[in-house]
């Protein structure tokens, strides 16, 4: 260093560190005001002061203490410790302010190793950025300033919520943090009219209910069948969300056709008798009664003859045909 008296001009290596101070000053403003957490209005605004306050008074100090030795500004700057602080300072200011740095993630379902792909990051607020995370769930989110974010993870089907990442987590280059995505749910309430109809989901061949019914389902797309005997089948898609989803349907009742029924000749020796088809009364014999396929109990009745009883099957057995015999009164005398 100049000894006192001695005359000192700017090199131009000197200007280009005072320019190079001055912008430091100005990115590290940059960098108090871009921080997108931490600190509040009011408290960038004290901190971009004071940082300015304490430089100048720093220069300022400085100065007068050279010009008491008599050293310039020149001197100063001239000095190899000041040029290596002001070297250092600007490496670390930059690095600071310029969004360069970034987030390395593996993303897996909740309660599972199952890695997620598709998954989007929103940082402090802002619109998704890409690309996704992988089959892998590796997801790297770039363009961050050294300091705390706010980052949301997107995926259909699973909760959005927050998770806060503190200012080493941006600058370390370690192993990626593992974040666990919460599958999202909302509630289905299905009613019908009538009631009492099978709800299926998808292709699902078990039924999660009847109507009415309510249950949870994974947040996405979805058909659903409503099946009820005697009504034509309602099928509809939704899209559950975490709000939840109402369906209150009508189901169309099917046209009724008439059940076939057959001709089944009865007679009986002696005619007259009462025809009883399953329990029910169709006629007197001789006569023909019409009944639906299957097997059926034919019973002929008459008073002073035991009841004949036959199984017949229809349509295979056009007529039956009873032998009525006679019931005679017993005989045998009273035990005196």
């Amino acid at each position: 260093m100049p000894g006192a008296g001695a005359s000192s001009k700017w090199s131009w290596c000197q200007a280009v560190l005072a320019v190079l101070l001055i912008l430091d000053l100005g990115v590290l403003t940059y960098y108090l005001w871009g921080i997108p957490e931490g600190l509040g209005p009011l408290d960038k605004t004290l901190a971009t002061v004071g940082g300015w306050l304490t430089s100048l008074l720093g220069f300022l100090g400085v100065k007068i203490g050279f010009r008491k030795k008599k050293y310039s500004l020149g001197d100063l700057v001239a000095s190899p410790p000041v040029q290596l602080g002001i070297v250092v300072f600007t490496v670390l200011a930059w690095a600071f302010a310029l969004p360069f740095h970034s987030l390395t993630v593996t993303v897996r379902a909740s309660g599972t190793e199952v890695f997620l792909d598709g998954v989007t990051a929103s940082v402090d607020g802002e619109t998704p950025r890409g690309p996704a995370s992988d089959k892998h769930g590796f997801l790297k989110i770039g363009s961050l300033l050294a300091s705390s974010h706010t980052v949301e993870f997107n995926r259909e089907g699973y909760k959005t919520e927050p998770r806060g990442f503190k200012f080493e987590d941006v600058i370390s280059f370690g192993t990626p943090i593992p974040i666990y995505l919460r599958q999202a749910k909302g509630s289905v309430n299905v009613s019908t009219e009538p009631s009492g109809a099978d709800i299926f989901v998808d292709a699902s061949s078990t039924p999660v209910g009847s109507t009415p019914k309510e249950f949870q389902l994974a947040t996405g797309k979805y058909r659903l069948t409503m099946r009820k005997s005697d009504y034509g089948d309602l099928a509809e898609d939704i899209v559950v969300t975490e709000r939840g989803v109402v369906i209150s349907r009508t189901l169309q009742r099917l046209p009724q056709h008439p059940v076939p029924k057959f001709p089944l000749l009865v007679s009986s020796e002696p005619e007259g008798a009462n025809i009883y088809v399953d329990g029910v009364f169709q006629g007197v014999t001789i006569t023909t009664v019409r009944i639906p396929r299957g097997d059926h109990k034919i019973d002929v009745r008459m008073d002073g003859y035991i009841t004949g009883s036959n199984i017949v099957t229809t349509p295979q057995s056009p007529m039956v045909a009873f032998d009525l015999k006679k019931r005679f009164a017993s005989t045998e005398e009273p035990k005196r």
